[in-house]
């Protein structure tokens, strides 16, 4: 069980494991403003930690069992499973993204900058790009961003909006994004 909020939830390709997001908000300008120094920040880790503001869960989903977790210095807003159940991709509060190994927990790819909160990272139905959606609020402006999903290189220019972006879909071949803001 989680002791704080669960963002999102989902099963793998195959049923057998569930990832949860969740964690609690840290209203510190440190988290959202990427400008200190990994080392006054602390880059977040992947472990068991137990005392992590945010993390995704990996559980056995036929008995309950925790097999993994993967931490980020603020809420994780969003957790996914790659198309073929190998990978994840987290978001988080803390205004960054990163895939992570699925089965050791260990990350694939450096951290995915934005400048605010992330509430979508998704993997394409190829399983090859990944998008990743920011927002602080609904008047801050935000982006979206495609990246390498092997690489966290950006595939393409942000894609801004005026206002926050709060989620974002590829089609089912992959070829078309759609995103979305909080703008009548």
């Amino acid at each position: 069980a989680h002791s704080e909020r669960v963002w999102s939830a989902r099963f793998s390709p195959d049923g057998s494991r569930l990832l949860t997001a969740s964690g609690r908000f840290i209203d510190d300008d440190r988290y959202l403003r990427r400008e200190a120094s990994d080392s006054e920040l602390g880059p977040p880790e992947t472990s068991l930690q137990r005392d992590s503001p945010g993390e995704a869960r990996i559980w056995d989903a036929k008995i309950g069992q925790l097999l993994l977790s993967l931490a980020h210095s603020n809420s994780v807003t969003c957790a996914e499973f790659s198309p073929d159940g190998r990978r994840i991709v987290t978001g988080s509060l803390d205004g960054t993204a990163r895939v992570w190994d699925a089965l050791a927990g260990r990350p694939i790819t450096p951290f995915l900058q934005h400048e605010t909160c992330v509430y979508t990272a998704l993997f394409s139905p190829d399983g090859r790009r990944i998008v990743t959606a920011c927002a602080d609020d609904t008047f801050t402006p935000g982006t979206a961003r495609v990246w390498n999903a092997a690489t966290g290189q950006p595939v393409l220019p942000p894609i801004k909006h005026r206002v926050g972006v709060y989620g974002a879909a590829f089609s089912p071949n992959g070829k078309l994004l759609v995103t979305w803001d909080d703008s009548a």
